[in-house]
């Protein structure tokens, strides 16, 4: 029914399933030559690009969210729905930030000082 709103809530949840994997990636010392340097230029980015569009999806998935509670009128089927839209939107957006924060927190662990890089 809700095509748009099944599209977002499976970028929502993609993004958090591959965000934990990209973020291991990222964790990885990186030894000073001219690969490594252009690998955090070019992944570096990237890495902080999707994690600011992960954020921003599960942002805007807690908003419908809030739109659907707004629109229920007491009517339990939406109101359900829509508790399951913003606990998915929670999800997302702890997972994201969680993603986010690994690497730094593997490398602070670990004493590697390249993670601090991006």
């Amino acid at each position: 029914m809700n095509t748009p709103l099944k599209m977002l809530r499976y970028a929502l949840m993609t993004g958090t399933f591959f965000g934990p994997a990209v973020s291991v990636f990222a964790a990885i010392p990186v030894v000073a030559n001219d690969v490594d340097n252009l690998i955090i230029k070019v992944l570096c980015p990237i890495l902080n690009y999707l994690f600011t569009i992960a954020l921003i999806v599960g942002i805007l998935m807690a908003l419908v969210a809030a739109y659907k509670y707004l629109t229920s009128s007491g009517d339990a089927t939406k109101v359900s729905e829509a508790h399951k839209t913003l606990t998915y939107a929670a999800i997302g957006i702890a997972v994201a930030i969680l993603a986010g924060s690994f690497p730094l927190l593997v490398g602070s662990l670990l004493g590697w000082q390249s993670v601090n890089r991006c």
